[in-house]
Formats: structure tokens, C-alpha cells, sequence
């Protein structure tokens, strides 16, 4: 609670940051791109499940199968964490997100070809994700480090 006048001041993290707190709290939130690619993600993980119903709804058997749909629920699980992370602004959930896309369009493209259309709306998601998380990753990741400075003012107030 003591302010010590004399002290040395401190920068903020990044160059280019404001330092007035409410300047802070405007560059954690999410623009509407970011907000697109949230959501981009969440219809894509909500596909994902669509095509495990579709294996799950057919009565195909065996452990290849099994693997399938484990495959396709983890997916669509690790794209709503993606959606979750990229609109709070972390930055591990873009990279992640760089990772899982290709295995959607794969997933997709074996679903398209057992004669499935959900594998070209999944397909055409996977892209759609790619682009939309390489546009804003720099957003993500200045969203990030603005939360980082507003806890670092925070604690060097207290």
C-alpha cells in the first residue's frame, strides 16, 4: 500500500502498450476477428461431432472404427478449448489450433469420402480456421500480453 515516490519507474512488457489501466483492459478484449475464429472453431468442433454421430448412427463395428470416433470427439473437444482460448487471448490455443486444422481436414476428407457431405462443410471449416487464426494471431497474442501487464500493474500496486 506504500507508494514509494523515489522508485525507479517500471515499463510496461511490451513497447507500444498503453500504461493507463482502462487502455489496458480495451486491448484484452477480442475484435470481431478474433471473435470469428472463436466461433469458427466451435462450429467446427461442432461438426466434428456430427461426423462421430454419423459413424456412431451407422453400426459399423471393430476397433477401427472405435478409434474413429474417439478421434473424431477428441478433435471436436480440443476445438471448443480452441475457440475458448483464442477469444481470451492465449496464445498456445492459436498454435494449437495451427495443429489440429490439418487433422480436421483430414478427419473430413475420409468422412467425405464414405459418402458423408458433413466432410466438405468439416473441410471447408478446417480452412476456413486456418485463415482466420493466421490473421489473428498477432491480436491474440497483444490480447495476451496486455492481461499479463494489467496483473503485473495489479500486483505492483498492492
Amino acid at each position: 500500500m506504500s507508494h514509494n515516490p523515489y522508485a525507479a519507474p517500471t515499463a510496461p512488457i511490451a513497447p507500444g502498450l498503453p500504461t493507463d489501466g482502462t487502455d489496458l483492459y480495451i486491448e484484452t478484449l477480442p475484435n470481431a476477428a478474433v471473435r470469428m475464429a472463436g466461433v469458427a472453431a466451435v462450429l467446427t468442433g461442432v461438426a466434428m461431432l456430427f461426423c462421430c454421430m454419423r459413424f456412431i448412427l451407422s453400426g459399423a463395428e471393430g476397433f477401427i472404427v472405435l478409434g474413429l470416433e474417439a478421434t473424431f470427439v477428441l478433435v471436436a473437444i480440443a476445438e471448443f478449448a480452441i475457440g475458448w482460448g483464442v477469444t481470451g487471448g492465449r496464445t498456445p490455443f492459436v498454435v494449437l489450433g495451427f495443429v489440429v486444422a490439418p487433422m480436421v481436414g483430414l478427419l473430413s476428407l475420409f468422412v467425405l469420402v464414405t459418402g458423408a457431405l458433413i466432410g466438405m462443410f468439416g473441410g471447408s471449416l478446417a480452412l476456413l480456421d486456418l485463415v482466420l487464426l493466421g490473421l489473428c494471431f498477432s491480436k491474440v497474442r497483444r490480447m495476451g500480453i496486455a492481461r499479463a501487464e494489467m496483473k503485473r500493474l495489479d500486483a505492483h500496486a498492492a
